[in-house]
């Protein structure tokens, strides 16, 4: 049997990153997490798709977690994006009813 070539490069690739992270930025960030009443993240793409597991994650753990954004197929307002307003292929901007796949109110 052969070894999988891709996951040890990932693994590297990975373990690479992680020399750049400094302990003590996640020490802050640990602390914002469990400091915070809510907590949104946000992202779009692939980086959406990591961004609503980890959302998924922190919900998981009991905080109260919205996830702003769409990992696939989704468009922007710039404008509203402050205002948490997107429009959603999943919920076809449903009008003022929240957003039902993603528990983000809309305006």
């Amino acid at each position: 049997m052969s070894e999988c070539k891709n996951v040890f490069s990932i693994l590297n690739e990975l373990m690479e990153n992680a020399k750049e992270i400094q302990n003590e930025d996640v020490l802050k960030v640990e602390d914002l997490i469990m400091n915070a009443k809510r907590i949104f993240v946000g992202g779009a793409g692939r980086s959406g798709f990591a961004a609503r597991g980890f959302s998924n994650r922190l919900m998981h753990l009991g905080f109260q977690v919205y996830f702003v954004g769409c990992p696939a197929d989704c468009r922007f307002r710039l404008r509203e994006y402050s205002q948490l307003s997107f429009q959603c292929q999943d919920c076809k901007g449903s009008g003022s009813k929240g957003c039902d796949c993603h528990n983000v109110p809309r305006k």
